[in-house]
C-alpha cells in the first residue's frame, strides 16, 4: 500500500509541474488507516516522493487520540516531519465517545 502511494505520488508530482504537498490523514480504527498515520510512514512517503506536507491539526489530534499516542498530541506532532510543512489547516475535531472525528464542514 505504501509503495502504491509513493508510486502514484511521484506520478502526480511529475504531472502537476508545481510543488506537491500531501495532507496527513486522521486515524480511525477501521483497518484502512493502520499504517498511513504513523509518523515514520509519513516521513518515508514525503521523502520518497520529494514533496512537502499540509499539516491538518485536527487530523493530528484525531490520530494522537485514536492511536493512544504516548505523550498525546504534542509528542505526535514532534514525531511528524514538521520541517516539510508548507501549509497548515486549523480546525478542531469532535468527540464521539472515546474517539475523535473530523469536524470539517462541507
Amino acid at each position: 500500500m505504501i509503495e502504491n502511494i509513493i508510486r502514484h505520488g511521484k506520478r502526480l508530482k511529475e504531472w502537476l509541474g508545481v510543488p506537491l504537498i500531501l495532507e496527513n490523514y486522521n486515524y480511525h480504527p477501521t483497518k484502512a488507516y493502520e499504517y498511513v498515520c504513523e509518523p515514520e510512514v509519513v516521513h518515508h512517503v514525503l521523502n520518497e516522493i520529494g514533496c512537502g506536507m499540509l499539516l491538518d491539526l485536527a487530523h493530528a489530534q484525531i490520530s494522537a487520540n485514536n492511536m493512544n499516542w504516548p505523550g498525546g498530541i504534542h509528542a505526535y506532532l514532534e514525531a511528524l516531519p514538521l520541517n516539510k510543512v508548507r501549509e497548515i489547516h486549523i480546525n478542531h475535531p469532535i468527540r464521539n465517545g472515546t474517539n475523535l472525528l473530523d469536524g470539517h464542514q462541507p
